[in-house]
């Protein structure tokens, strides 16, 4: 389950990547290209963080350490995809209100 996650998690990352290249270029027909895989870091952001269905795995870790519990949870490295997500998308539309006339 955790190797799924990892999946998931790289694969939202990449779209946050492939939409930072889509907005640093000139080119206008760009923005759809980078705004669908911020969307899609968006999308899979909340759904990390959030996890709001019953088939999406939960994976955490909790161990015993000096008498002291801790729990790890792994739903809060989806939040860096999805603020980095929030923000490209932002930056896109931004740059293209700066492109209308």
């Amino acid at each position: 389950m955790a190797g799924f996650l990892a999946f998931v998690w790289l694969a939202s990352v990449g779209c946050c990547f492939l939409a930072l290249v889509a907005f640093f270029r000139n080119l206008p027909p760009r923005f759809y290209r980078g705004i669908m895989p911020a969307m899609a870091a968006i999308v899979i952001g909340i759904i990390g963080v959030w996890a709001p269905f019953s088939w999406w795995p939960q994976v955490s870790y909790s161990f015993s350490l000096g008498g002291s519990q801790h729990a790890i949870d792994f739903s809060w490295p989806f939040a860096a995809p999805l603020a980095l997500g929030v923000i490209t998308f932002l930056l896109l539309l931004w740059k293209k209100r700066q492109r209308l006339p």
